[in-house]
């Protein structure tokens, strides 16, 4: 008679879980604290599906804010404006982001805008994209200050993420 040796060999499927995030992937609530912090009187509406919070400015305004990630750590904030001011206003679009940073303490680009180290590093029909130098931030990555014109709106985007 032979004996056999049998073995079962278990090897775990493996699935992603709030543990394996590298960040913090709790947008609501981060979010919601980043906008707290502020102490700002916007009201402000979460969106789950996009995981970001939208203000209403005034009837031509809003404001979009999101702050989380799971393997890249992204502080985003999208200002979006219907008025009719220009894509090469400068004075304006500088002046609104300073105002944003300031207000929701994006340092990141708040210290750029303030030290006036911002300069204009690619335009094209429909965007203007202004960049600073970012080698004191360490890993912090951003394509720069982005203001697009898209259809009938045009948009102020300051966004970083970690890797």
């Amino acid at each position: 008679m032979s004996k056999f040796l049998s073995v079962i060999l278990l090897v775990p499927f493996f699935t992603l879980t709030q543990d394996d995030c590298v960040f913090n992937n709790d947008y609501e609530g981060l979010t919601t604290d980043w906008i707290e912090r502020a102490n700002t009187t916007y009201k402000f509406t979460w969106i789950e599906e996009e995981n970001i919070a939208i203000a209403r400015l005034s009837d031509d305004e809003s404001l979009q804010l999101q702050m989380g990630g799971c393997y890249h750590f992204t502080t985003s904030l999208i200002f979006r404006t219907t008025n009719a001011v220009e894509l090469d206003n400068e004075k304006f679009w500088l002046s609104k982001a300073l105002e944003l940073t300031k207000l929701f303490e994006v340092k990141f680009f708040k210290e750029p805008l303030e030290a006036g180290v911002v300069v204009e590093s690619e335009r094209t029909n429909n965007m203007i994209i202004y960049t600073f130098p970012i080698d004191e931030f360490g890993n912090r990555i951003t394509e720069g200050i982005i203001i697009e014109r898209k259809e009938k709106a045009t948009t102020l985007t300051l966004s970083y993420y970690f890797n």
